[in-house]
């Protein structure tokens, strides 16, 4: 079966640390076939714009976009559900229409 953005399957990972106050996560997708790049992190990075923040990148653009990312869910398996979610319902359609 190809994808239907391409021939290149796209890819989800999704790394978590157990870590207080916070756990630390990425949960990252990849569709080379548009040159889309988007993930929720909860990190060290961008502490300005809260506990986790969500980035994206297109072909067009030369650096990530990013913005606060705030979840209702708590636990690892519903926070993810919660992203994976929004990401095939919300930023997939949102982000790559017209790539």
């Amino acid at each position: 079966m190809v994808p239907s953005t391409g021939p290149e399957s796209p890819q989800l990972e999704v790394h978590w640390k157990l870590t207080a106050p916070h756990d630390e996560f990425r949960i990252d997708y990849a569709d080379p076939n548009v040159g889309f790049h988007c993930g929720w992190h909860q990190d060290g990075d961008h502490t300005h714009l809260g506990a986790a923040h969500f980035q994206y990148q297109t072909a067009s653009m030369e650096t990530p976009d990013y913005e606060e990312a705030v979840f209702e869910a708590v636990s690892p398996p519903k926070l993810l559900w919660e992203c994976c979610d929004e990401l095939f319902e919300k930023i997939i359609p949102n982000y790559t229409e017209g790539l």
